[in-house]
């Protein structure tokens, strides 16, 4: 049997497999995501943690749920060697996430996966620094030793 590269799935993602001429051949799922509502009828779908590339199919188009919704993530072309193997090239990733290629067995398993966030915003897990509920009086808003400010409640008109 030829080598053929493999993509794993994580949590929160789908894989989307087309046939040359752009036909939707497969939906492979993550089998812990929630089951998907209004598919293709004329694709197979799949529960899998991980799916092999198949002779004929030219594009995997990876989808990640986020915030609620779902985005397309990462997308790679199915190129046929003249020896048989099918590969996983040509790699494009949206922001916020990678690539990963590990190789096994003389094939290789694709993986995309979130990056950190690394903006100023919190990150899941992490609470953000600690600020003060007011400011801290300034020294003209201060009263002079020995004297006490009335209280705005208690002021007369």
């Amino acid at each position: 049997m030829s080598r053929r590269d493999t993509f794993a799935l994580d949590r929160n993602q789908r894989a989307d497999i087309f046939c040359a001429g752009g036909t939707l051949r497969l939906i492979a799922d993550h089998p812990l995501n929630a089951p998907l509502i209004g598919m293709c009828s004329k694709a197979a779908f799949v529960r899998a943690t991980e799916l092999t590339v198949e002779q004929g199919d030219k594009t995997v188009v990876v989808y990640a749920a986020r915030a609620g919704r779902e985005q397309r993530v990462a997308s790679a072309v199915i190129q046929r060697q003249t020896n048989g193997a099918m590969l996983l090239t040509d790699w494009q990733v949206e922001d916020g996430f990678t690539h990963r290629r590990e190789p096994v067995d003389g094939a290789a398993v694709h993986r995309i996966v979130a990056l950190p966030a690394t903006s100023g915003a919190a990150s899941a897990g992490r609470a953000p620094a600690a600020t003060p509920a007011r400011p801290a009086p300034t020294s003209a808003a201060r009263s002079a030793p020995g004297k006490s400010r009335p209280d705005r409640a208690s002021r007369r008109s």
